[in-house]
């Protein structure tokens, strides 16, 4: 009988004990999070674009090279073998949606796992990954917006602006691609586009500036900035400057936008080197306080509505004192032949182009010190310089004359100069504003499409000691096969 109530008694105990083991288990289960929860990429999709889910935090838990082949838009990358170790990085977001991702959704399952032992509460790991993603259609993204001065990367143009990492005085870079935009500068940073005909910052015809610049000391360069709306009355259009002084918009191609530039209450800008092409206007001020920039090297091309409007009094320089900037509409001569016009171009009341260019202009990198500018009435392409000569062509309308104002650094070609078209010389004027830092050349030509040379003219005494040389040389080899006796 004693046995018996021992080994009841035991029982009892174990019971007690089994059960306190499974209490004290679900009691540290419960102090984890709920088990992750699986998803399809059209859920995950649907979180994403929704809007519902204002702090829903995507991470990539792959590669850094997988990461930067593609990647889910904003996605945060940290691959899973490092997840423990930088889980304080996440730790804002314990009770926020977190969506997980990887190539297929291994790593994933694995990263969704690590957070369930965190105590995050509210993680979906993504079914079949990014290959899965893709396969549904749906879009990813290369990171191609980067801060030099952080070396941090941004899928878009706006977020690496607004990023507490970017200060003022940074530089943004953005790769080349197609970027549907609308970006707000609201810090003196400059912004360079990788190459103007392939970095576009595209406005879907929305009415909003697709650049608006609110701070000063901003640089915008190297851009298309293209398809804004056009609502008169509503300031949309290319590149709008409020409120800040002493920006620089350089090298941009705006077009096909309302208003290709508008300045409100912004002084002591610079506007220089811009296509300003196809626009209803090219470049306007809106009130008297838009005053003292200076805006020269632009083409002003078939712009309807004027070439500029200004709706205020405005008082700003229109050329550097030797050059302008040229209009579709100027009706000019230039009988001297230095590729400016011999009359001023009016704008307005208080303002006047005193040096309208005749031809395009444009600017060719000869070296990464060099720069070679060129006044043209032909397309050109093509533009090379080889270490001693520049060649480039030329494309206009048959049947009639081309011409061609080159300056040219003396320290990239400093001689007198030979001018051939299709192989054959053609005279070539050094004009007298040439100086001790840049010699300025004129020569026409008959339109077609072209091939042009400029070479330095070397001294008669060099061709014969090439001679020399040359029969020199032969000479050896001559007397080296000679048979010896």
């Amino acid at each position: 009988m004693k046995k018996i109530v021992l080994l009841a008694s035991g029982l009892v105990l174990l019971s007690i004990a089994m059960s306190l083991c499974v209490v004290c288990f679900l009691g540290l289960r419960i102090t984890y999070a709920l088990p992750y929860t699986d998803i399809n990429v059209e859920t995950a999709y649907n979180m994403i674009t929704n809007g519902s889910y204002p702090d829903l935090v995507i991470l990539d838990v792959r590669r850094q090279d997988e990461y930067d082949t593609g990647h889910i838009i904003h996605a945060v990358l940290i691959p899973h073998t490092e997840l423990d170790e930088r889980i304080d990085e996440l730790a804002s977001h314990k009770n926020h949606e977190i969506i997980v991702y990887c190539k297929t959704g291994v790593r994933s399952v694995i990263a969704s796992e690590i957070l369930d032992s965190h105590n995050f509460t509210k993680v979906y790991n993504m079914l079949g990954g990014i290959t899965a993603w893709q396969f549904a259609y749906y879009r990813v993204w290369i990171a191609t917006v980067h801060n030099v001065n952080t070396s941090i990367d941004y899928d878009t143009i706006q977020a690496a602006i607004d990023a507490s990492e970017t200060l003022d005085g940074h530089t943004i870079l953005v790769g080349a691609g197609t970027y549907y935009e609308y970006v707000v500068i609201n810090k003196s940073i400059s912004l360079i586009g990788e190459d103007r005909e392939t970095t576009i910052l595209d406005g879907s015809e929305i009415i909003t500036p697709i650049v608006h610049i609110t701070a000063s000391n901003v640089t915008v360069r190297s851009f298309t900035i293209q398809d804004g709306g056009r609502i008169y009355g509503l300031e949309g259009g290319g590149i709008y400057i409020t409120n800040s002084n002493r920006n620089s918009i350089i090298d941009n191609m705006i077009t096909n936008t309302q208003y290709g530039i508008n300045l409100r209450n912004s002084t002591n800008n610079a506007i220089i080197e811009n296509p300003i092409i196809e626009n209803d206007v090219g470049i306007q001020f809106l009130d008297d306080h838009s005053n003292s920039s200076v805006i020269y090297h632009n083409n002003f091309i078939n712009n309807s509505w004027h070439q500029v409007q200004s709706y205020a009094v405005s008082n700003n320089t229109w050329d550097n004192g030797l050059e302008g900037n040229y209009w579709s509409n100027y009706t000019g001569v230039d009988m001297n032949n230095d590729g400016i016009g011999d009359s001023p171009h009016i704008i307005d009341t208080n303002n006047t182009d005193n040096y309208p260019l005749m031809g395009m202009f444009s600017d060719f990198n000869a070296t990464s010190e060099y720069h070679v500018q060129t006044i043209c009435n032909s397309s050109i392409s093509d533009f090379q310089f080889n270490g001693t000569a520049i060649c480039f062509n030329a494309s206009g309308k048959d049947a009639t004359t081309g011409f061609c104002r080159l300056c040219i650094p003396r320290a990239l070609m400093n001689e007198t100069y030979k001018v051939f078209i299709n192989s054959t010389e053609v005279p070539c004027n050094l004009l007298p504003c040439s100086n001790n830092t840049h010699s300025y050349l004129y020569f026409t030509y008959s339109h077609s499409t072209q091939e042009v040379i400029i070479v330095p003219e070397f001294p008669t005494w060099i061709p014969m000691l090439f001679i020399l040389i040359a029969l020199t040389v032969a000479l050896a080899i001559y007397k080296r096969k000679l048979p010896k006796h």
